[in-house]
């Protein structure tokens, strides 16, 4: 994601609008260097400015790797996250499928 999802969302929109426009097909984001918190918000962003999935490792699993109970939670939340961030892809990334299907 554009400044790792640290900047304004504007400006996440608007450097997500000049790597659309510079790459000759489409693109996705990555989850690596965000926080799982800010990841949502990040890739609405991003999509908003062209990108057209993502790719979520950490953004999806990092927090549970310091649960109590690592396969549980990884089959509660980190499932929940991964349905929240599908949601968001379906519709802001160009009302195409996500990166998941």
């Amino acid at each position: 994601v554009p400044y790792l999802g640290d900047a304004p969302s504007s400006e996440v929109i608007a450097a997500s609008r000049t790597i659309a426009l510079a790459l000759n097909g489409p693109w996705v984001v990555l989850s690596g260097g965000i926080s799982a918190s800010r990841f949502p918000e990040a890739l609405q962003a991003a999509c908003e400015g062209g990108a057209r999935g993502f790719l979520a490792g950490r953004g999806i699993w990092a927090p549970s790797i310091e649960a109590q109970d690592m396969e549980e939670d990884l089959a509660t939340h980190a499932r929940s996250r991964l349905d929240h961030l599908v949601k968001i892809a379906d519709q802001y990334c160009g009302g195409g499928r996500s990166a998941r299907s």
